[in-house]
């Protein structure tokens, strides 16, 4: 018992291991994708801050142009190929990408209600985009939770925000909800996708123990078949054809048990059967 719980152990950890590398494959494959659209998107976002600055140069409008603008060189960066696309670089410059929001939303001075309101959404699918690309809710969640704390900060200080009152019952709540909903949604996503990534591998693995079956019959029998749970065939059937002469529509409709011919084949069948699954048990 103690070798096969040492054995599970390290089955698990070697399937953790494969799932951890191919999230990094797909983080890297994600973020690349997504660069080539958020590069021409952030170029136009940027333009709008650089004319600002350029009409009234100060050190908040600097801010709201040097923001964007970062977040832009990064992208940019790696889809010219600047940077190599690792899971440790990826994470690094979407790390950059919401400071960069999140420290423009913080030193934005909204003119109205709906620039303040545009700010948030803004911060909101700067975190949903995030939780699609890098498929980490540790990563995502707690940028929810500070974009979260900088929108309530903001609604506060702003001259549009709500009374005091307000901001403690309704404003609060509203806010919550939307980065609550991007927050689960980080954690379902990445569940999803760990869950399917390890169906795929345990598919891979079942295919390639079927693969090596055969193979090993193939070498020390005159043919092989496979059988599931109910005695049907599984796969292909050339050889037990051969040997019946049976066409292969034949045994399409039939179990091995079905050309078992007398009595004592059935429980000859029968017997090895409970054998192998009494042997099988055996930890």
């Amino acid at each position: 018992q103690t070798v096969s719980g040492c054995f599970m152990a390290q089955r698990h950890s070697s399937n953790q291991m494969r799932v951890e590398k191919e999230l990094h494959r797909m983080r890297c494959e994600n973020y690349l994708s997504a660069v080539r659209f958020t590069v021409h998107f952030a170029f136009m976002v940027t333009l709008g801050p650089l004319l600002h600055f350029a009409n009234s140069p100060n050190l908040s409008s600097a801010l709201g142009f040097l923001m964007p603008a970062t977040g832009w060189c990064v992208d940019m960066s790696f889809h010219k190929g600047l940077f190599r696309c690792t899971s440790r670089n990826v994470r690094a410059a979407i790390t950059v990408n919401l400071i960069a929001v999140t420290l423009n939303t913080l030193f934005a001075t909204p003119q109205s209600r709906e620039e303040l309101a545009a700010l948030e959404i803004q911060q909101i699918a700067a975190n949903l985009l995030t939780s699609m690309v890098s498929v980490d809710c540790l990563f995502t969640v707690p940028f929810c939770g500070i974009a979260f704390i900088v929108a309530l900060y903001k609604q506060a200080v702003s001259p549009f925000g709500p009374d005091m009152d307000d901001l403690a019952a309704t404003a609060i709540v509203e806010k919550a909800a939307g980065h609550l909903l991007v927050a689960l949604a980080a954690v379902f996503m990445e569940r999803s996708v760990r869950a399917r990534i390890l169906a795929d591998l345990a598919s891979e693995d079942s295919s390639r123990l079927l693969s090596s079956f055969r193979c090993v019959l193939k070498g020390v029998c005159e043919g092989e078949v496979v059988l599931d749970s109910t005695c049907k065939f599984v796969g292909r059937t050339e050889c037990l054809e051969q040997l019946l002469g049976l066409a292969p529509e034949e045994l399409t409709s039939k179990t091995f048990v079905d050309l078992l011919q007398d009595e004592d084949s059935h429980q000859k069948f029968s017997q090895f059967i409970a054998a192998s699954e009494e042997t099988a048990s055996i930890p």
